[in-house]
């Protein structure tokens, strides 16, 4: 819930605690010991690099996938009715750029908030480990 929490805006969680982002280190250190957990008995067995690759890959991108969805539904409704600007120019070369788990600060595009992911801030974790593995 701390990590869930520390992604809030700051007006939602006011008695949230001052080194709450510690949750997110300590998130990915168990999620470490999970993963090692539920490989290892497989990668012993003989389970190759690129399958492990691909089976962490088709794991986590349909929920990075959705969660990408919301954020442009989410910044489209906020671009239309707040900004009455039209949307489609804005968060389409966004969106594209997303669905590759590309950062926007590697690209043409400079978002006006200075993220990564400005559709999905806590996609950066999902790239870095997608980064991390080894070439299918």
């Amino acid at each position: 819930m701390f990590v869930v929490l520390f992604h809030c805006p700051k007006e939602l969680t006011l008695l949230f605690p001052a080194n709450g982002q510690l949750a997110v280190d300590f998130f990915f250190c168990l999620s470490g010991f999970v993963i090692a957990f539920a490989y290892e008995r497989r990668l012993n067995e003989g389970l190759s690099i690129a399958n492990f690759s691909a089976a962490r890959l088709i794991r986590l991108y349909p929920l990075y996938a959705l969660s990408t969805l919301s954020g442009l539904i989410l910044s489209g409704l906020v671009t239309h009715f707040v900004f009455h600007a039209h949307f489609l120019s804005i968060l389409a070369p966004l969106f594209f750029l997303s669905v590759f788990l590309w950062p926007t600060r590697l690209s043409f595009i400079r978002a006006a908030d200075k993220l990564n992911f400005p559709l999905n801030g806590p996609a950066w974790s999902l790239f870095y480990e997608i980064l991390s593995m080894p070439c299918l």
